[in-house]
C-alpha cells in the first residue's frame, strides 16, 4: 500500500496566533493508479482512480471555504471519498484512512472481498474433501521409494554450466514497450509464469535470446531457479544457466532445478544477491553410472519424484487456505 499525505506549512502569523486547521481533511481511496499494481507496471490509462482523486482534491482545496451545493453532492456520490473532521487526527492516533471505511463500504468500493458464509454442514463437507485429498496424496507418496544403491558425485556448478554467458544488461521495460513483439522477457519474479517485462520483438541486434535452459534470479527474488523451455529473453537481474555441450545429453534440467534451488533459496535473498562468484562454488549431488558418467535416467526418475511431492504440497496448501478463508454461519 502507498499513502499520500499533503501538508501546508503554517505562516509565521498562524504560528504566533496558534491557529489550528478549521476545516475537514480530504481523504480518498484509490484501487487503481493508471498502471498495473504488480511488477509489470504496464499503463492502464482507462483505469485510474488516482487521477480522479487528484482532480477532486484540487477542486476541494479551491472551493472548501465556499463550496457549491452541486459539488458537495458530487463528492457524496463517490464512495471512495470521505471528509473527515480534523479533530479525529490525533498526534497519538492511527491515521490509516481506510479505518474510517466500514467493511461494507470497503466491499462496495472493491477494496475488500466479501466473504461468503457457509453452513456447518458445508464446512463438514469441505473437511471431508480435504481428507479425501490427503488420502490421495498419501497414496501417491507411498509409491515413491528411496533407492540407497544410487551412486552420486559431488559436482560444482562451474563444471557443468558456462558462466561466461551473460544476460541482457540495461534491458528496460521502456525498451521492451518500444519494441513490442511475441518473445517473453522475464525478470526476477519468484512466479515461473510471470512475464514481468512484457514481450519483445525477435532478432533485435544487441539483444540476447535464449532457448530451453535454466535461469536463476540474481536479484529480487534471488535464488529462484526456473526451467524455460521456449524462446525467451531475460534482464540483468536473471542469470542464464547454460549447460556445456559435452554434458547436455547427460543432465536432466528438472533434476538440476530441484537440486540447485533447495540450496539457493536458503542461501540468497533480496539483500544477498546470487552473483556468479557464489554460484560457481555451489556443489550438488548428481547420480552416476558404474563407469562414472552422469546417469540421466536416474536424474529423470528423481525429478519426477520431486515434482510429485511439490504438486502434493501445492494441492494441500490450496485446500487448507480455502477452508481457512471460510466464514461459518450458525
Amino acid at each position: 500500500k502507498t499513502y499520500i499525505l499533503t501538508l501546508r506549512k503554517k505562516t509565521k502569523k498562524e504560528i504566533q496566533e496558534n491557529k489550528k486547521q478549521g476545516y475537514p481533511v480530504f481523504t480518498y481511496i484509490c484501487n487503481s493508479i493508471g498502471e498495473e499494481l504488480n511488477v509489470n507496471r504496464f499503463d492502464t490509462p482507462n483505469d485510474n482512480d488516482l487521477h480522479e482523486a487528484v482532480c477532486k482534491y484540487n477542486n476541494y482545496k479551491a472551493l472548501r471555504n465556499n463550496m457549491p451545493d452541486f459539488f458537495k453532492e458530487h463528492l457524496k456520490l463517490d464512495k471512495k471519498f470521505k471528509e473527515i473532521p480534523i479533530e479525529e487526527f490525533k498526534s497519538n492516533g492511527n491515521w490509516t484512512i481506510e479505518n474510517w471505511w466500514s467493511d461494507k463500504e470497503k466491499i462496495d468500493i472493491g477494496l475488500k472481498e466479501e466473504k461468503k458464509a457457509i453452513t456447518i454442514h458445508e464446512f463438514q463437507q469441505s473437511l471431508e474433501e480435504a481428507k479425501k485429498l490427503l488420502d490421495n496424496v498419501k497414496s501417491d507418496v507411498e509409491k515413491l521409494k528411496s533407492d540407497n544403491t544410487i551412486k552420486y558425485e559431488t559436482v560444482r556448478l562451474e563444471r557443468i554450466f558456462d558462466f561466461s554467458i551473460t544476460s541482457n544488461t540495461n534491458l528496460t521495460k521502456k525498451f521492451v514497450q518500444q519494441h513490442k513483439g511475441t518473445v517473453p522477457v522475464y525478470g526476477s519474479s519468484k512466479i515461473s509464469e510471470e512475464v514481468s517485462y512484457g514481450y519483445i520483438e525477435d532478432n533485435i541486434d544487441g539483444i540476447k535470446y535464449f532457448d530451453d535452459c535454466l535461469t536463476i534470479n540474481r536479484n529480487g527474488s534471488a535464488g529462484y531457479v526456473f526451467y524455460r523451455e521456449n524462446h525467451f529473453c531475460i534482464n540483468e537481474d536473471v542469470t542464464p544457466l547454460i549447460i556445456f555441450d559435452k554434458y547436455e545429453k547427460f543432465l536432466d534440467k528438472n533434476y538440476l532445478l530441484f537440486e540447485i534451488e533447495k540450496i539457493t533459496i536458503e542461501k540468497f535473498s533480496h539483500v544477498k544477491k546470487a552473483g556468479k562468484t557464489f554460484l560457481k562454488d555451489i556443489e550438488i549431488q548428481i547420480p552416476i553410472k558404474e563407469n562414472g558418467e552422469f546417469d540421466v535416467d536416474i536424474q529423470h526418475n528423481i525429478a519426477e519424484k520431486y515434482l510429485t511431492i511439490k504438486n502434493a504440497k501445492t494441492k494441500i496448501l490450496d485446500k487448507v487456505n480455502k477452508i481457512i478463508e471460510k466464514e461459518i454461519e450458525f
